[in-house]
């Protein structure tokens, strides 16, 4: 079944009986091009630790078995964003090219299914869902958003 047909049976079924999830793919499609989870884990730890210090931690994974390629980005973000360390400023650089990203199809889609009664929880800090449909407080962002001070 393809995921058009999916999403179709969804839909059908009524806004009120589907809750969707979603992550960093949702927003990596044009025209919002942002970065995958990955790659802004890569981004935190190159602008806010010393250089070779993401090699180390990986390194320390591997000997402790630890089945991660990278350390989760919401532990970075909070040693990062620490007031003894570099505080907001991090997640403001970081987080900036989100405040004027452009909603895509998806977050069009997931707008109008909420608009209609659905819900919606993501991983995503963006809140282009939002946007996309002038809505505010029906997705729930689980590590926060941009829109709340994140």
């Amino acid at each position: 079944m393809d995921a058009e047909t999916v999403l179709s049976d969804l839909v059908a079924s009524g806004p009120r009986q589907v809750c969707f999830w979603s992550g960093a793919g949702v927003s990596m499609a044009p025209p919002t091009n942002l970065p995958s989870g990955f790659e802004l884990t890569r981004t935190a730890a190159e602008w806010a630790f010393l250089p070779g210090t993401l090699d180390d931690v990986v390194q320390y994974y591997e000997r402790l078995h630890i089945s991660r390629e990278l350390p989760r980005l919401e532990v970075l973000l909070g040693v990062a964003s620490a007031p003894d360390n570099h505080g907001g400023r991090i997640l403001r650089q970081l987080f900036s090219p989100m405040r004027r990203a452009p909603p895509n199809a998806l977050h069009r889609f997931f707008a109008s299914h909420i608009d209609a009664g659905g819900t919606h929880i993501t991983a995503n800090f963006d809140a282009c869902i939002e946007r996309a449909g002038d809505i505010h407080t029906k997705v729930l962002h689980y590590h926060g958003s941009i829109d709340d001070g994140v």
